[in-house]
């Protein structure tokens, strides 16, 4: 008889934890083979082509035959296809399994309630409990940290105009910086942005502190992307009537 192993036990747990909620005339609230993949957290193995096939081999398979050896209810019917001419219903080799036809339909709603009323503590271990799955495991990754050297062309500004202009603010406003549109304000320096009313990239200029707006990053950020192009930012007015709406 062949014996669980930790996949094919945390399978057979996710699948218990489902029991109090299966019922095999509501095929829509079990489980289908994509969504236990994930919810296990494993990667589509090389050589397979759909989730349910890379799930055979990470354990529905042991688990399979394992029910079937010892006995118990076939309780890997829980998961079925989502779609195809077989929606809604486990597997073919699920039938296979048990030497049945898919469509002995009194023989599998018979089987979820024996699995429903049948005591699977004695297999399952507290080790095996499955804990949510981390950003780590469910997000797409790629290598980063790298040290790279690039040659860029930058557009020069003036650093101590834009001192200038922080200084400004912070006398306007009795000794702390305040976002000119949203009226944020705070004594560090660093949570602050100073914005060129008419970008940069339109061209080579002399620039005053009267050029300059003193915006917290996020009314920063609203000035150009909801002005009319990249060279046109949304003028100091239209920022505070933007925000006006949104707050609403």
């Amino acid at each position: 008889m062949p014996q669980l192993d930790k996949q094919g036990r945390q399978l057979l747990k996710l699948l218990v934890d489902l029991l109090p909620s299966a019922d095999p005339d509501r095929p829509e609230i079990l489980i289908t083979y994509t969504q236990v993949h994930d919810r296990l957290g494993l990667r589509i193995l090389p050589g397979t082509r759909t989730a349910g096939q890379s799930l055979q081999a990470q354990g529905l398979n042991l688990l399979g035959g394992w029910t079937r050896d010892k006995g118990t209810p076939g309780i890997t019917g829980l998961i079925i296809n989502a779609d195809g001419e077989n929606k809604g219903m486990p597997g073919s080799g699920f039938w296979k399994l048990y030497g049945k036809k898919g469509t002995e339909w009194d023989w599998f709603r018979e089987e979820i309630h024996r699995c429903k009323n049948y005591d699977w503590s004695p297999y399952l271990i507290a080790s095996d409990v499955l804990r949510p799955l981390s950003l780590v495991q469910i997000m797409p990754s790629g290598e980063e940290g790298k040290r790279q050297l690039k040659e860029v062309w930058k557009i020069a500004r003036k650093g101590d105009l834009r001192l200038e202009a922080l200084k400004d603010n912070k006398n306007r406003y009795e000794g702390i910086y305040k976002c000119e549109a949203c009226s944020f304000g705070d004594d560090s320096e660093g949570l602050f942005d100073v914005h060129h009313i008419v970008p940069l990239a339109v061209g080579h200029r002399k620039s005053t502190v009267a050029d300059l707006l003193v915006l917290c990053p996020t009314c920063h950020r609203i000035a150009h992307c909801k002005g009319e192009h990249v060279l046109k930012p949304l003028p100091l007015l239209e920022i505070r009537a933007w925000l006006e709406v949104h707050r609403s």
